[in-house]
This record gives structure tokens, sequence and C-alpha cells, in this order.
């Protein structure tokens, strides 16, 4: 056949072909009364792309010859066109089995145990404050909307509902117990692996999904955060189902796909508020940087994502705030009673930044804001570069961190003009941005639990699974400084490990010859066989790389398996070993917000004989000693300060009105002060507390009750005592205390008012 001759009316098909707005092509064209069949439409078509190329009149052999000259090194597993060009990855049976083992490891490490509950007490296994709120929120349909802590709707959690809607629909469906609770997250953790394995699998290919699966598998703060009924492992699935979604309108550019993924994230929010907009950044530059459309259809399309995100993200929150405040709960953490503060101030710049204001309201010496500062410093450092490598957040995160950074500067390749980049480079401005993103903020931030970093992990995760397979195909086809990284990126992160391991002397030595001895010797094997021409490396470094990878998830491993065996925090949940020293800021904070509070039976049938008829069991300075009473009893209980006890919710005169009134009777209280709490420091953590306190513009007068002060006083002033024989008879101690928990510093009494 020959070649036909160029003339407008092809030109006009060819541009035709593919635009279907301008009509059939196989109408009469205006240039010329003639039909142009679609076939020669698209001949045309290459024909002007050989021309324009040089290639024209060239024999196939001469064009592959051509192909092969300018053939690019290869880049990370190439991607197979579906329907409607979508991405896809045929994935074979031995990596099926794979990824089912995989599943089954992260379904064992999530359920090992799980709700296991210690000498009968719930608390021992759960988070005694979430959990009082989950028993609560089944008591009726108010307290199930506001989210209230009490079966009395006094106080609500300080966080929004939806996470702990679910564990509210597990504890009817499977009974009220530890296990129901935890169920939610611990399944969330193992379709979160899934999930990961699918978005990295569907571009990236399936040894890379497989690495990123087994990766998130075995972090952590991952498994440890899935074993806690927290609600960020629900987070982290509602995230990770977003971003597929993200993944799939930054391919067609279809709006009811961003749609979806903002819609996604609206419902994060409501799980955990703006620690679901962490990720905006990476959502918003992938869409806008990749998008098929035009730069005006992607703002408009981001602008409607948007919209979409902010009603559903603040839709709970405005029917909550405006509701009168005598017919809903307080607002916990809160110091106007309102979730749009709770969000942005709390919630928001005072976890990031500890930014907040000071109450000044009957004699407050510390707002929630500055104990979220104090917190910060105890649980998880000062903000610097390096803070993510210290003893305390290197064992929960950081494992693998310099090997996913590492990976994606070799896969990080721009082929193409920025305008029209490939599914792979989609795919890694995604993940480098959200792992970019959550690197800054959780070097910076004033954060005060190591487990909010569990939303680091998909991104370490998946760009472990990409740049292993990017590094390793750069180091088996010699590509120049690339192929480097493969060892140099084993090197950094047996490192790591190293030095994460050096604070826990016993871990030490029963993990340093497998987690970094044996690593450093396969290092310096693909180094020689890096270097030596004729090395056999196909035959030898695959198995070596595949042993290494395997030894440096030793480390991480242990950290997960130790509480496994021995329990955890549920206040403050963290894998490994306990720090070898706790500071003494450390144990204030928890005599503060005790983790160990617990009801004796003994005083619980005290005040439920005696309470007289008052709507409210008894009343204390903060929700954590409330919650046991509450789980035991399913009486509602008044919690003074909210959480942390910092909150002023009633002034002197109404807890006066509330006595006469006989609401309440009894008041457990904790007496501790300034001064005492000052004692208890060494010089230079005292120092450190008075800077921080004068920073913030927070004054500790020495002989005032760190907790509600003005209404301790007045308690104490009108009210008697309960002797410890009375209230808990046959019990050990001092006779003007009650005992909440073990080895506590800070006492606590009861009183009665009549």
């Amino acid at each position: 056949m020959k070649n036909p001759e160029l003339s407008l009316a092809s030109i006009e098909a060819v541009r035709n072909a593919h635009n279907p707005e301008k009509g059939n092509v196989f109408l009469p064209q205006k240039r010329e009364k003639k039909l142009v069949p679609l076939s020669e439409a698209r001949y045309t078509l290459s024909l002007l792309y050989s021309r324009k190329n040089g290639s024209h009149g060239k024999t196939e052999k001469g064009r592959e010859m051509q192909d092969t000259e300018k053939q690019p090194e290869a880049e990370i597993p190439p991607v197979q066109a579906g329907i409607e060009g979508k991405p896809q990855q045929s994935t074979l049976l031995w990596q099926r089995i794979a990824l089912g083992l995989i599943l089954v490891l992260s379904t064992f490490v999530n359920f090992f145990h799980l709700g296991e509950n210690h000498f009968g007490d719930i608390t021992t296994a759960v988070n005694s404050y979430y959990a009082a709120a989950v028993q609560s929120m089944s008591v009726n349909w108010h307290n199930f909307f506001f989210a209230a802590f009490d079966p009395g709707g006094f106080l609500a959690i300080d966080k929004p509902p939806l996470g702990f809607w679910v564990q509210v629909v597990s504890a009817r469906i499977f009974g009220f117990s530890a296990w129901s609770l935890l169920l939610p997250e611990a399944l969330a953790g193992v379709v979160s692996v899934a999930v990961l394995f699918i978005l990295v699998r569907r571009i990236f290919g399936p040894n890379a999904g497989l690495i990123a699966a087994l990766a998130l598998a075995l972090t952590p703060i991952s498994v440890i955060t899935s074993r806690n009924n927290t609600i960020d492992s629900l987070l982290v699935l509602v995230l990770l189902l977003a971003a597929w979604a993200l993944s799939l309108a930054a391919e067609t550019g279809r709006l009811r796909w961003l749609l979806l993924s903002a819609f996604l994230v609206g419902l994060g929010f409501n799980i955990k508020m703006l620690e679901a907009y962490l990720v905006l950044p990476a959502f918003a530059l992938t869409y806008l940087l990749s998008a098929p459309s035009r730069w005006r259809v992607r703002w408009l399309h981001l602008f409607l994502a948007g919209v979409l995100l902010l009603v559903v993200s603040f839709s709970w929150i405005t029917l909550v705030d405006l509701v009168p405040t005598t017919q809903r709960p307080y607002i916990s953490s809160t110091q106007t009673d309102s979730e749009l503060e709770l969000a942005l101030g709390y919630n928001g710049l005072g976890r990031a930044f500890g930014v907040g204001s000071s109450s000044t309201s009957e004699g407050e010496v510390i707002n929630p804001t500055t104990l979220l500062v104090l917190f910060g410093i105890v649980n998880t450092g000062l903000p610097g570069p390096l803070r993510l490598f210290n003893p305390r957040l290197g064992g929960q995160i950081s494992w693998l961190l310099l090997l996913a950074i590492c990976g994606l500067v070799v896969a990080f390749k721009w082929r193409r003009p920025l305008a029209r980049p490939s599914p792979q480079q989609k795919g890694l401005l995604f993940w480098g941005i959200w792992l970019l993103t959550l690197l800054l903020f959780f070097s910076a931030a004033f954060f005060d639990h190591p487990y909010y970093m569990v939303t680091f992990a998909p991104a370490i995760c998946a760009l472990v699974g990409i740049g292993c397979v990017a590094m390793y195909r750069a180091f088996q086809e010699r590509a120049t400084w690339r192929g480097w990284f493969l060892p140099l990126a084993l090197l950094l992160t047996l490192l790591v490990q190293g030095h994460t391991l050096l604070s826990y002397p016993v871990l030490n030595r029963l993990l340093a010859p497998f987690a970094v001895l044996l690593p450093l010797l396969i290092v310096v094997v693909l180094v020689v066989a890096y270097i030596v021409r004729g090395f056999p490396r196909a035959k030898v470094t695959r198995p070596l790389v595949t042993v290494c990878f395997a030894l440096l998830l030793c480390a991480p491993t242990a950290w997960i398996v130790l509480p496994l065996q021995f329990g955890n925090d549920t206040i403050d949940p963290v894998a490994g070993p306990p720090p070898q020293a706790i500071s003494s800021l450390a144990l204030i904070a928890h005599e503060i917000i005790p983790e160990s509070a617990h009801a004796q039976s003994e005083l619980e049938h005290y005040l439920l004989a005696n309470r007289n008829g008052a709507r409210y069991l008894a009343a204390t300075v903060n929700a954590s000693t409330a919650a046991p009473f509450i789980l035991d009893t399913a009486q509602p209980l008044i919690a003074l300060g909210g959480y942390n006890g910092f909150d002023q919710i009633l002034t002197v005169q109404q807890v006066a009105t509330f006595v006469q009134q006989n609401q309440v009777r009894f008041f457990l209280l904790p007496s501790f002060t300034i001064q005492q709490v000052e004692n208890m420091l060494p010089l230079s953590e005292r120092q450190d507390l008075q800077r921080l306190s004068s920073q913030k513009g927070v004054t500790l007068p020495p002989n005032t009750p760190i907790l509600q002060p003005a209404i301790v006083q007045w308690v104490v002033a009108h009210c008697h005592l309960v002797p410890r024989a009375t209230a808990e008879p046959g019990t050990t101690g001092s006779n003007a205390t009650v005992d909440l928990g073990e080895g506590t510093t800070f006492p606590t009494s009861l009183f009665a008012c009549e």
C-alpha cells in the first residue's frame, strides 16, 4: 500500500479522530468533500510522527536498531495499560501466596491475646477513658450523638464521635468487653495492610506491593495502635481508602473520584479532627500536577472537592455547637464549650505548636495547652531534625525511614514534562509529599503521644517497597550513581537500628548480631559485587538482598513481640521495652492523669449505699479517675475538670448549688500542690519547668492545688473527710485517703457534703 498524500483533509481527520466534540470523522469534512476513514487518519498521524523524528523511509530493522539505541534505562516496574488506560499489574501465584502469608502475619500480631484482661479488670486491656465513653454512648441516642463520656451526659470526650460510633456498634453486636472495643481497630490494621499492597502493586508491581505490605504489618507503632481502643488505626484505613480514590482521580481526571477522596478525608476528620488533614498537601498537589485535564478544570475540581471536604468535616461540629449548652454535655478540653475550639485549639494548634491561652478564671494555674507541651517534652522529646531517631520515637517508626528516603531519591525520575507525568511519577509524587509533610510535622510539632505517628507509617512503607525494587534494579544495571544507593541505604538503615538498640543493652546483646552485624557483612559483599565486573550478581545478590531485608525486620519485630507478651500502657501505647529511666516530669504527668487508677469494690459499695438519692455517684477532678467507676457501676459521675482536670466547667457557686440540690454528695479529690510537684523535680528539670511556664505566661503559686484549686478549697472547707476505715474497710493505708491505684505518689481523699 502506497503512502497517501498529505492533505489538509487528512490533517483535519487526525485532529478529529481523538476529539469527538468536533464531529464524527466519517462525516464530510469542510475543507474537502471527501470521506476520510478513521484508519487512514491514524496512519497519517503515524506518518507525521515518523517524519518529525526522522525515521521516514527506514526499514523495520533500521527502526528497531534506532529504538534499541535510544532505549532508556529501565524504570521501576513497567505499567501495563488496562481498561481506560488504568495501570494494572499481574500477580503470580507465589506472590498471591506471599500476600496471604503477610495478611496472616498481620492478623496474628493484631489479634494475639487481644483484649486479654488481667485480674478481671478491663482497665488493664483498654483505655478506660474511651471505654467509659463507649459504654455511656450505648445508653441512649443523646449520649450517642454527643459522644458523652458519662452516662449522665455531663461531659463529652475530646474527640469527634465517628470512630467511637463504630466501637458502639461492635459492643452492641458482641457485648461490651475489651475484645469488642478493640475488634474494629485490629481489623482496620489488617485491612490497611491489604489496601497498601493494592495501592503500590497497581502502579509499581506486586514485588513492591509485597515489600510495602510486609513493612506495614511489622511497623511497631502501627501494630500497637491497632491493639488499642484509640481510633488512629481507623483513621489510617480511611486515609488509605481516600488515597485509592485520589489515585483513580489523578489517572482519569474524573471529578467523582476526587469527590470520593474528599468525602473520605472528611470522615477521617470526624475520627481524629485535624490529624486527618496532614495528608492534604499530598492529595491536592498530586491531583493538581498530574490530572489529565486542563489547569482551569483541575483548579475547579479541587475547589469543589474542598467545599465537600469542609461540609463533611464540620457538619457534626456545627450541629453540636448550634445546640444550647444547657441541652448537651460540656466539650472536654475547651475553655468556651465549643467543638470548633476543640478542633482548632486543643486538637489543632495546641498539639502542633503548643499555642493556646491561659485560663484565669477561678484561680486556674495551668491550661490544657501547657499540659500538652509538658507531655510532649516527656513522651516525644524536644522538636528538632533528629527527633525521630531519639530512643523514644526511633523504635516506633524510624527503623526503615532512611531506606524509604533513599528509595524515593532513586525512583523519582522525571522523564517527561511535568504536565504529563507517568503513573509511576504520580505515585512517587503522592507518597513522597505524604512522607515529607509528616516528616517535617513530627520533627517540629509538640505532639504528646508517639502513636500519632501511625499516619506516617503508610508513606514510609510504600516508599520502602517502591524504593527497594528501584534500588535493586539500578544496582543490577550498574546505573551510574543510582546503583550505589542500595548498599548505601542498607548501611544507613543498619546504623539507625544499631543506634536505637544501644539505648537498650539487653536487647542490643540479643539483636545486634542479627540486625546489625550480619547485614553489615551483606553490604560489604554487595559493594564487592558492584565493583568487580565478573561477579555473578544476579544469582548471588538477589538472595543476599532478600536476607538482608529480612534481618533488618528483626528489631521491629522484637519491638512488637514485647508488648504482645507482657502487655502495654493503655493510655499511651508504645511498642518495645519500657524506657530505661523515667524522668520526674513523666512521673508527675502520669500522676495528673493516672494510668493505673482503678476503683476498689469496697469504695464502690460505700458510694452506692450512701449517695442518698444523689443523681451523680461522685465528683472527681478529671475523667481518668472517674472512668473506672463508670465502667464498674454504669453510674454517672462528674469530671469537674474534663479529661485532664484543667477545664473550667463549673464555678464554685455552681458546685454549691449542685450540693444543695442533691445532685452530688461525694467528692474524690487528689491532694497535691505546685510546691509538692516542684519538690519532686531535680534542679535542672525544675528550671526547665519554670522556663516553660515563663514562656507560656503561666504563673504557678506554690501553695495552690494544681487541679481545680477553687473548688478543692471550697470542698475542704464545707464538707467532711470520710475515713478510709469507713469507705474502704479492710484496706491498708492512711485513714485520710482512699486507694485508687498502686504506687500513687499523691493520695486521694474522699469528702462527703451534706
